[in-house]
């Protein structure tokens, strides 16, 4: 049996959010990923994973705290989470990543590729793009 390797994903710089007051044009909420169900679909031996990033409101303390706007990670037509969703596959498993950027800024994310990896292995994605990846997960962690 193979290990199991998991793909974190970072966003640089978007975590830089701005204190925001609650009212009706607020963006949508961002919920808790407790880390429990891996993204996408994986289907003989491909996982294949549909993420945008978009603005949300974040509450880090409490749903009726004080709250941000952040960019984070969703998968296509569900909530914004955080930390994003999960890609956990087994090693040598291809995944297959269409990046959606729907902010007005260009994006650059790092995890998205075989391990081991370099820190300048980044997927950079222009503001309004689609951006596919493709690579082998590689060695665990």
């Amino acid at each position: 049996m193979r290990a199991a390797c998991l793909l974190p994903l970072a966003l640089a710089p978007l975590l830089g959010g701005t204190a925001h007051a609650t009212g009706p044009a607020d963006p949508p909420p961002i919920v808790a990923n407790q880390n429990r169900v891996a993204a996408g679909t994986l289907k003989q031996g491909i996982l294949t994973v549909r993420l945008e990033v978009r603005e949300g409101f974040w509450r880090p303390q409490s749903a009726s705290g004080g709250g941000v706007v952040v960019q984070a990670f969703a998968e296509v037509g569900t909530p914004l989470q955080l930390p994003g969703p999960m890609l956990r596959v087994r090693s040598g498993t291809v995944v297959e990543v269409s990046l959606h950027n729907t902010l007005g800024v260009p994006l650059t994310v790092h995890g998205l590729h075989p391990r081991p990896g370099s820190p300048s292995d980044t997927v950079q994605v222009t503001a309004g793009a689609t951006r596919s990846v493709r690579f082998n997960a590689g060695q665990p962690g």
